[in-house]
C-alpha cells in the first residue's frame, strides 16, 4: 500500500529513533521534515530519473529507502547520528534502475545454460 508524505515523514523520524511505533509526528516535525522530503523528491526530478510516483503515493519498494534518505537530510537538525545517504541512494537506484541486462551466459545459443556455461560465466565475473 503506497505511503503518503506524512507517513514518509514518520518513517524518517522512526529511522532516527525520534518517534516510537505508536507515536505520530507533531506539526512542526511534519512541516520541517516534509519540506526536506519535498527537496529530496525535487532532486530526483531534476536528475532526470524515471520517477513515476509522487510524494502523495510513494510505492512500498521506495518508501523505506526514501525515508532513510530524508532521515539522513534531517539528522543534523535533530542532533542525532545520520543514516548513510549513499546507502539510501543506492537502494533507491536499485528500484529506479533495475538490472535489465540480457543474460549472456548461454554461450552456444541453444537456449539453455549448461553447468560449463555457468562455470565460465562465474569465472568471467571474477575478472
Amino acid at each position: 500500500m503506497p505511503k503518503n508524505r506524512e507517513q514518509i515523514v514518520e518513517l524518517a523520524l522512526r529511522e532516527l529513533r525520534l518517534l516510537s511505533v505508536d507515536e505520530n509526528a507533531d506539526s512542526d516535525q511534519i512541516v520541517y521534515v516534509g519540506d526536506k522530503a519535498d527537496l529530496a523528491y525535487a532532486e530526483f526530478l531534476a536528475g532526470h530519473l524515471a520517477v513515476t510516483w509522487t510524494l502523495d503515493e510513494v510505492p512500498d519498494s521506495v518508501a523505506g529507502p526514501f525515508s532513510m534518505l530524508v532521515a539522513s537530510d534531517v539528522a543534523a537538525h535533530y542532533n542525532v547520528p545520520s543514516p548513510s545517504r549513499s546507502r539510501a541512494l543506492g537502494r533507491i537506484m536499485t528500484v529506479l534502475r533495475p538490472d535489465d541486462r540480457e543474460d549472456s551466459r548461454d554461450l552456444d545459443g541453444d537456449g539453455t545454460i549448461s553447468d560449463d556455461e555457468a562455470d565460465a560465466a562465474a569465472r568471467a565475473a571474477f575478472y
